[in-house]
């Protein structure tokens, strides 16, 4: 089941986006050119377009960024997660100077995982912590590892909105949402 899942999304992340990149790229142009000489509501309206076809595309490299992630072999190898966490650090730059987010690490350990889960992960929780944040306040992100016997604990702690715990098995899951 979760094989047919993966191997389905994959697909449907390659197929969707022809199609998806032509609606928008023609939205866009809709918009660059006739952009005021609607009335108010056909502005409006041309504008959801273009931003329901953004979402979709953000959604469609999701999905496959997910099959990608579920079908991967792994790749464990010796690697400072000081050097993952810089990594993902580097792709959430924007959004980071954009939230006016503090994030402070403990020195990281070198373990022996994939490299590309470890960024992504890092990338994905520290990118919630941007995106959840509390509209008043800057985001303050702390990460920190711990050796407990053999294993190592890895914790991000932010100063966001939080998320009540009756949910905490579920708000990771692939899509889910909370509102």
């Amino acid at each position: 089941s979760n094989a047919a899942l993966e191997q389905f999304a994959y697909v449907a992340s390659h197929d969707l986006q022809e199609p998806l990149r032509t609606m928008s790229n023609y939205a866009q142009l809709l918009n660059k050119r006739y952009k005021g000489k609607f009335d108010e509501d056909g502005d409006r309206f041309l504008g959801f377009i273009v931003d329901a076809s953004q979402r979709m595309s953000t959604l469609i490299q999701d999905l496959l960024e997910y099959a990608r992630a579920a079908t991967e072999e792994e790749r464990p190898a010796s690697v400072s997660l000081d050097e993952d966490l810089e990594a993902a650090l580097t792709h959430l730059t924007q959004a980071v100077e954009e939230s006016s987010a503090t994030i402070t690490h403990d020195p990281m350990p070198t373990i022996e995982v994939d490299r590309g889960q470890m960024v992504r992960l890092f990338q994905n929780l520290i990118g919630n912590a941007l995106k959840y944040r509390k509209p008043d306040e800057a985001p303050k992100i702390h990460v920190s590892a711990e050796q407990t016997h053999r294993d190592w604990l890895i914790t991000i702690q932010d100063n966001g909105i939080g998320f009540d715990p009756q949910y905490a098995s579920s708000i990771f899951a692939p899509f889910k949402r909370l509102h």
